[in-house]
């Protein structure tokens, strides 16, 4: 017997995030595979980027990706 995909899913490292930093107010979008993951049970598992304009760390909650857009059927 052969594997029958039912519905396609996507990969957790292609979920896409969005942050603000709170040093030089940019808005950023990045993919989960460019962030550091950090592990907390009490607060939360969180991401951790480096804002490209000012260098500060910028951090959002690992549960608020968002998958990729879908890709146009050919």
């Amino acid at each position: 017997m052969a594997i029958e995909v039912i519905s396609r899913g996507h990969l957790p490292e292609n979920d896409q995030f969005e942050a603000s930093c709170s040093n030089c107010k940019s808005t950023l979008r990045f993919l989960r595979s460019d962030g550091k993951l950090t592990f907390d049970q009490r607060d939360g598992d969180f991401l951790t980027v480096a804002c490209p304009v000012c260098g500060t760390s910028v951090n959002v909650a690992a549960n608020k990706g968002k998958p990729p857009p879908p890709r146009p059927s050919r």
